[in-house]
């Protein structure tokens, strides 16, 4: 175990995403409701936030230095996902200007971070219908937003309809970094139930 203290307290984002590209002549064998269903708790693979304390596991220690000088760290379970060169985290000098993170911008804004869907730097990934790039959220510290897209998508042999199901956490602030094994990492992470605001778009798609 090693412990690493920050000069300042980072911002700290918690995100759960459930993506699913499911071949339409499969379509028919899936309910809405069961692709988008969230567990009430995963086995994160990655670290874990607690009491201003990020737990992540040894195998990231070599991304000391970033930490170090980052501002604002992402950290996204993924509980499903077919899609390759998802990172499970993301580090930033700061979260005062617009910063890419998968298919959304984020900025914080005095004591919110503002949440947005980027599309046009992303319209290959989501696929159609096509969307405006547009905020969709304030996310206050404590608070919990879910955001849901459906798209389908024809750059492959046959069609896929997609599903992009993401859970954001309030953010906190870290103080501390501690890495440590991976047995002792893979605890319970309990996924918030209770939901501040829900964005929905979801579109009849053939």
């Amino acid at each position: 175990m090693k412990k690493l203290s920050l000069k300042h307290p980072v911002l700290f984002l918690q995100v759960f995403a459930n993506i699913r590209d499911i071949p339409k002549d499969q379509r028919g064998n899936y309910k809405v409701k069961e692709i988008l269903s969230m567990p009430e708790s995963i086995i994160s693979e990655t670290g874990y936030f607690s009491e201003g304390v990020l737990f992540l596991q040894d195998d990231l220690r070599g991304s000391e230095e970033k930490l170090l000088s980052s501002g604002f760290i992402v950290l996204t379970d993924y509980l499903q996902t077919s899609f390759a060169g998802m990172e499970d985290i993301l580090l930033f000098h700061d979260a005062k200007h617009p910063r890419n993170a998968g298919i959304f911008r984020m900025q914080m804004n005095g004591d919110h971070l503002s949440l947005s869907l980027h599309y046009s730097g992303n319209r290959y990934t989501i696929g159609d219908p096509a969307r405006d790039d547009f905020r969709f959220g304030e996310l206050h510290q404590g608070d919990s937003l879910r955001f849901t897209l459906n798209s389908k998508n024809d750059s492959h042999d046959q069609r896929k309809y997609c599903w992009f199901d993401y859970l954001f956490c309030g953010y906190e602030y870290v103080n501390e970094i501690v890495f440590d094994s991976k047995s002792k990492i893979r605890i319970p992470k309990r996924i918030p139930s209770k939901l501040n605001k829900k964005v929905e778009l979801l579109r009849d798609i053939y």
